[in-house]
């Protein structure tokens, strides 16, 4: 679904929006990664557990935050009426 929707916001460059979403979710794992280690080495890994929960909830509020989708008449078969 996440590279549907990164397609359909950069609907005349379909590769780029491919190599965006892919690279950023990489790169943003591999930040994450690092910040979390680094919490459970200086505080504790309870605390580095309470954040990889609030992780979700970050990202449902950042969804809510997108602009909406719209419909790509294009791609979609023709119905004949019957």
């Amino acid at each position: 679904m996440t590279m549907v929707m990164s397609q359909e916001y950069l609907p005349r460059h379909i590769g780029m929006a491919s190599g965006l979403s892919i690279g950023l979710s990489i790169g943003l794992g591999g930040i994450a990664a690092v910040i979390l280690g680094a919490v459970a080495d200086s505080v504790d890994l309870e605390t580095a557990f309470y954040v990889c929960a609030a992780a979700p909830v970050l990202g449902a509020v950042l969804t809510v935050l997108l602009p909406s989708s719209r419909a790509r008449r294009g791609l979609a078969p023709e119905m004949a009426p019957s």
